[in-house]
């Protein structure tokens, strides 16, 4: 059976247009695991790009806007660390 991913936090630092994500429901595709992204508690991409940001929203039918456009160097520890799983393109 598949794990319950509704209280999963996902932080995704370097999320371009959204490979990462893709391959993410793709690997879980592959295990037989359907995975709706409103399963998903919450997915914070992370990207200075605001090009990348439109077309990941579009991608992904993220329902907020502006995704986090920030510059990594800025992060500070209590913005990221309540994030179960952290994730890198």
């Amino acid at each position: 059976t598949a794990p319950s991913l509704k209280y999963l936090r996902v932080l995704e630092m370097f999320s371009g247009i959204g490979g990462m994500r893709a391959a993410f429901h793709e690997a879980c595709k592959l295990e037989g695991w359907s995975i709706d992204p409103a399963d998903v508690k919450e997915w914070i991409p992370l990207e200075a790009s605001h090009f990348a940001n439109t077309v990941y929203a579009t991608n992904f039918a993220v329902p907020y806007a502006p995704l986090l456009t920030q510059n990594l160097c800025t992060i500070n520890q209590s913005d990221v660390e309540a994030a179960d799983l952290w994730l890198m393109s």
